[in-house]
């Protein structure tokens, strides 16, 4: 739980971004920004905590589609 509550108060990417306006290319920004500032599994705890939110926003129908099956993430770090 407190990592949880970390990833929530650390992360003001989406901070004046509404639910419905996230979209697929939004999302793939945010990911690669995690990608390149954090650790992989930190990367990976983050972007897992916010894809299960995304899903379960697309089936109370709060969202028109669900956009993280439109990002593909890393399983490794990439170092560019």
């Amino acid at each position: 739980m407190r990592n949880r509550q970390g990833i929530i108060k650390n992360q003001t990417f989406f901070e004046d971004v509404k639910l419905i306006d996230i979209t697929p290319n939004l999302l793939k920004i945010y990911v690669n920004k995690i990608y390149k500032k954090y650790s992989l599994n930190s990367a990976k705890n983050s972007i897992g905590f916010l894809n299960p939110l995304l899903h379960e926003a697309y089936i109370l129908r709060e969202i028109q589609e669900d956009v993280s099956k439109f990002v593909i993430t890393s399983s490794k770090k990439i170092h560019l």
